[in-house]
């Protein structure tokens, strides 16, 4: 990996284009027929700069869809999660003190993302996403600005007291009648939560609860999210029974 340089220019990623440009030279492009060509593009653009995209976020460049090639930019957005979700599952290592205390610790995936509640010793109560998928802080702005104590777990605050009066809510002043109302609407969703003392605290990968976080589903997501051009006929004309011969006909007659 390089060291230093400033992965937002182009002259950092130069490297890897003439490697890729080399790959690709004009001689295979003579030899080989379009489906040929095709294979040979996916490849290289999948096996060359996969090390650098798992490290380093890519100048985003013009795209165009629809041959079924990956999308370089939610591929590379895919790989660096995989760090985001490692800062949250993974916080016993050197290499993520080194991160934290370099980056900290941003989730651009954090509406993808859910706390799974078992003793709630590792969960903080304001901050995690725990109780209905949307943290309390978002939930209940008003309450969190005023709370003394921001970075309690839900088993300190369910310790303290966090029915109606209990000691877990200390705040800067005294509540007003609306903000008594808001609290009273946040203590009747907890009147449900049950901790479960002999398991831990785990975070969820929303869309693949048993798996976890993996490159291939965020990359799934994010295609997803942005719109695919031509994502209905897409499917039908790169499935895995065509011939590619007659998916690169297909794709050809739909770009006209």
């Amino acid at each position: 990996m390089p060291i230093g340089g400033d992965p937002r220019r182009l002259s950092f990623w130069e490297p890897i284009v003439s490697c890729i440009r080399t790959r690709l030279s004009r001689w295979k492009n003579r030899l080989l027929s379009f489906g040929g060509r095709l294979i040979l593009l996916k490849f290289v653009l999948t096996s060359l700069p996969v090390y650098a995209l798992s490290f380093f976020k890519a100048p985003t460049g013009k795209t165009s869809s629809g041959l079924g090639v990956r999308q370089l930019r939610e591929f590379n957005i895919a790989l660096l999660g995989k760090w985001c979700w490692r800062l949250l599952v993974d916080k016993g290592g050197m290499w993520y003190r080194v991160l934290v205390a370099r980056y900290g610790e941003g989730e651009w995936f954090a509406e993808s993302i859910e706390r799974r509640l078992g003793n709630g010793a590792d969960t903080l109560f304001w901050i995690d996403s725990w109780l209905g998928g949307v943290p309390l802080r978002d939930r209940y702005r008003r309450l969190y600005d005023l709370a003394t104590n921001k970075s309690l777990s839900v088993a300190d605050m369910r310790e303290l007291g966090w029915e109606e009066g209990g000691m877990a809510w200390q705040w800067r002043r005294r509540l007003w009648v609306w903000e008594e109302e808001m609290l009273g609407e946040c203590i009747g969703l907890l009147h449900t939560i049950v901790l479960q003392t002999n398991i831990s605290d785990s975070w969820i990968w929303r869309y693949d609860i048993g798996g976890g976080y993996s490159v291939r589903g965020a990359y799934s997501v994010l295609t997803t999210l942005d719109g695919v051009i031509m994502a209905g006929a897409s499917e039908l004309i790169w499935h895995k029974q065509v011939p590619l011969k007659v998916s690169v006909l297909a794709w050809r007659l739909l770009q006209n």
